[in-house]
């Protein structure tokens, strides 16, 4: 059996725990279970207190793209050659998870959730990032996390790994950003209407100077605004831009 070793990184074992009813989250894995099978998902349940996972693997697209038939022990192993799950980058992302729910996930009224975006590192093909959604599922009494609810699924996300944490109470999103060291809003993640016309321009192989008078602005804000497209996309040329922008269906 394969080893759960990115899995594991989840388990928050430091916990304090009272008395549960082991019985009613027996109830409650094998109703995750059952909602995996009927729906073709694939989902992982941990145990914080007993430090135990379970995975239900019944995504079929998953599946197709992995080579893998419905056969769990092998689900986190295909995961990691397909889309180095076990990268320094998506390490990062899962402390910062695991830090953020025990500093202020006890907060009950706070309903919140991650979502982990990776891209296969195996091919260029649109349609097949992996996307991991993230839920504190079950708490108990003194409000430890008893258990962590994670949906596995595809994305079309393009780029580096990215981590967002979703807020459900106002429907807003907020994304990681590795410069600032801290979440920001997702609409300041996204290019602009300008932004997309400069890499636009780029690729058709204009100059500076040419696309500053089309868009009739000075050429130092058109370097300006050319260097937010960079960090935003984290990457450094224009080149790297102007790929990764074809590849998100922003420009043609």
């Amino acid at each position: 059996m394969y080893v759960y070793m990115f899995l594991r990184k989840m388990i928050l074992a430091d916990q304090i725990f009272d008395d549960t009813y082991d019985a009613t989250i027996d109830s409650l894995v094998a109703n995750v279970e059952a909602l995996a099978c009927t729906e073709k998902r694939s989902m992982v349940f941990i145990d914080h207190k007993k430090s135990t996972i379970k995975v239900f693997h019944y995504n079929e697209d998953l599946s197709a793209i992995l080579g893998l038939s419905q056969n769990e022990n092998e689900l986190e192993h295909k995961l990691d050659v397909e889309y180095n799950i076990s990268s320094s980058e998506v390490d990062k992302y899962i402390e910062l998870v695991n830090s953020y729910i025990l500093d202020q996930g006890r907060d009950l009224a706070k309903v919140f959730y991650f979502t982990i975006l990776c891209m296969r590192s195996t091919t260029e093909k649109k349609n097949e990032a992996l996307c991991l959604k993230i839920m504190p599922y079950i708490y108990a009494k003194n409000k430890s996390l008893h258990a962590t609810l994670i949906v596995l699924g595809i994305d079309n996300h393009y780029g580096v790994p990215k981590l967002i944490k979703h807020n459900i109470d106002d429907n807003s999103a907020k994304v990681y950003s590795c410069g600032a060291k801290s979440f920001i809003d997702e609409n300041r993640t996204k290019l602009s209407e300008t932004e997309i016309k400069i890499l636009n321009h780029s690729a058709m192989g204009e100059k500076e100077a040419d696309i500053a008078e089309q868009l009739d602005v000075s050429l130092s804000v058109l370097k300006r605004v050319k260097a937010g497209v960079f960090e935003k996309m984290k990457v450094k040329s224009i080149s790297e831009a102007i790929f990764m922008a074809y590849k998100q269906g922003l420009i043609n």
